[in-house]
């Protein structure tokens, strides 16, 4: 009973909507309804600036971090060599911020909540893949790209340092969900459609201005 607290309050904890608050508290505005319409910090530092998406990613961090840390010794659960407490700890605060329940079960894709997770559980690993997403990122600019490749190259990461199974396990459902929630972003990867860090999007310039119009894939 106690490990379904867990990944009770875990979940909700996950589910902080942070980049619509931020926004909400920045610029008075519905994210939402902004630049591309995701949540996340991206779209959120497009929109208002980099010291606002700053913030909303080291919350979303946070997320991930604070439930796996705090949590099984707050209630007092074993943690032991399988790993197994931690990880669906973590795993349900990934899944909080993708299927909020504070959001009709939408949200964000679930990259900085996941390197929170696996901040607390295996920080080398998660220092390493970030150290290539930013070099990615700084070389071709697509942060979709530097996402969902290491999401690809976590579990092989976690594997070559003796993880435990339950651990490998999660992590690749967790990375096939953050490559599924780029799926979009594939598809204009593909078309050469994908925007680049350093280019304005279509409506980024006025997005003060002229909201986009709502649809169903908007916090994907």
């Amino acid at each position: 009973m106690r490990l379904i607290l867990g990944w009770i309050l875990s979940y909700v904890f996950g589910s902080i909507p942070t980049g619509l608050l931020v926004a909400k508290l920045a610029g008075d505005l519905d994210i939402r309804d902004y630049g591309s319409g995701n949540i996340g910090a991206t779209n959120v530092a497009r929109v208002l600036g980099k010291k606002w998406g700053a913030i909303v990613l080291a919350l979303d961090i946070l997320k991930g971090f604070v439930p796996v840390a705090i949590i099984p010794s707050l209630l007092g659960l074993p943690t032991r060599e399988t790993g197994l407490v931690e990880i669906t700890i973590g795993a349900a605060a990934v899944l909080g911020h993708c299927f909020s329940v504070f959001l009709r079960l939408k949200g964000g894709k679930g990259v900085a909540t996941a390197i929170g997770v696996f901040l607390a559980i295996a920080p080398l690993q998660i220092i390493l893949l970030t150290v290539i997403g930013l070099i990615l990122i700084a070389w071709k600019g697509y942060v979709s790209l530097a996402s969902i490749l290491c999401a690809a190259l976590l579990p092989f990461f976690l594997y070559f340092s003796h993880q435990p199974l339950a651990v490998l396990l999660v992590a690749e459902i967790l990375a096939a969900l953050v490559i599924i929630k780029h799926w979009s972003n594939m598809l204009r990867l593909v078309r050469g459609e994908e925007i680049p860090v350093w280019q304005e999007s279509p409506n980024e310039k006025d997005s003060e201005h002229i909201p986009i119009t709502r649809d169903g894939d908007r916090n994907a």
